[in-house]
Order: C-alpha cells, then sequence, then structure tokens
C-alpha cells in the first residue's frame, strides 16, 4: 500500500505504455459511466469499443 500510495479501496490506477500512472481513482468507480468514458478519451487519447447492437 505505501509503494502506490494507497489510501482506499478499492483503487483504480492508469498507466500509460511505458507503465507510468496518468490517472489515478480512489474508490469504486462505474466504467461505463459518461464522465468517465470523457476523461480516459480526451486525457488519456483511449478510443472506446463500440457498443454492440442488440
Amino acid at each position: 500500500m505505501k509503494t502506490w500510495g494507497l489510501r482506499a479501496f478499492p483503487t483504480t490506477f492508469v498507466l500509460d505504455r511505458d507503465g507510468y500512472v496518468r490517472l489515478g481513482y480512489f474508490g469504486g468507480l462505474t466504467w461505463d459511466d459518461d464522465s468517465v468514458i470523457t476523461t480516459l478519451t480526451e486525457h488519456m487519447k483511449i478510443t472506446p469499443l463500440p457498443t454492440p447492437s442488440p
């Protein structure tokens, strides 16, 4: 916990291709929430997967 600076469980870290922490979130996270998707696409240049057709 000390190495990563964890303060809460669960904790999420988003790493770049070189293994550096670029984003961190302490607490529960809903990955398909619009604000999370926007943060990842704008800050990390991550392209979301298309929504599957019913």
